[in-house]
C-alpha cells in the first residue's frame, strides 16, 4: 500500500516542524507543509493529499475560510480535513464539529500519538500503512 500523504496548513513554523517530525518518525507518511491558507489551498489542489490538517487561527484566511474554499473546490472537496486548534472555547469547538470536517484535534496534542489520532479519525489501519508497532 502506498504511503499516506498528509498536508499540514499552519502558520506557526514550530508547529509545522513538530508535526512533520512526529508523523515521519512514527510512520512512512509523507508530510507536506503550507504556511498559510492561500498556499495550503494551492498545495491541496496540486498534491491531492490523503488528509489535510488545518490550523484554525491563521492570518489572511483563517481555518474556517480555508475549509470553505477547500470544500467548494472540485479538486479538494473529497479530501478528509481535520481541524487542529488551540482554542478551548465551547462555541468555537461546536462550530468546527458542525462542519463536514472529518475531525478536530485540540492543541496541545501528544506528538507521539498524533499518528494514532489521525488514523483513528480517518479510519486508517496503522499496521497496514507502515507504522512500526512495538
Amino acid at each position: 500500500m502506498a504511503a499516506k500523504r498528509v498536508l499540514l496548513i499552519d502558520d506557526n513554523e514550530d508547529n509545522r516542524t513538530l508535526v512533520k517530525f512526529a508523523l515521519e518518525m512514527n510512520t512512512d507518511w509523507e508530510v507536506l507543509l503550507a504556511s498559510d491558507g492561500v498556499k495550503g489551498v494551492t498545495k491541496a489542489e496540486l498534491e491531492r493529499p490523503d488528509v489535510i490538517l488545518l490550523d484554525v487561527i491563521m492570518p489572511y484566511l483563517n481555518g474556517l475560510e480555508v475549509y470553505e474554499v477547500l470544500k467548494n473546490n472540485l479538486f479538494t472537496c473529497a479530501i478528509p480535513l481535520i481541524f487542529i486548534t488551540a482554542t478551548t472555547q465551547t462555541k468555537v469547538i461546536a462550530k468546527l464539529e458542525n462542519t463536514l470536517a472529518t475531525g478536530v484535534i485540540i492543541k496541545p496534542f501528544d506528538p507521539l500519538r498524533l499518528d494514532t489520532q489521525i488514523a483513528k479519525i480517518c479510519n486508517w489501519n496503522l499496521e497496514s500503512i507502515g507504522k512500526t508497532v512495538v
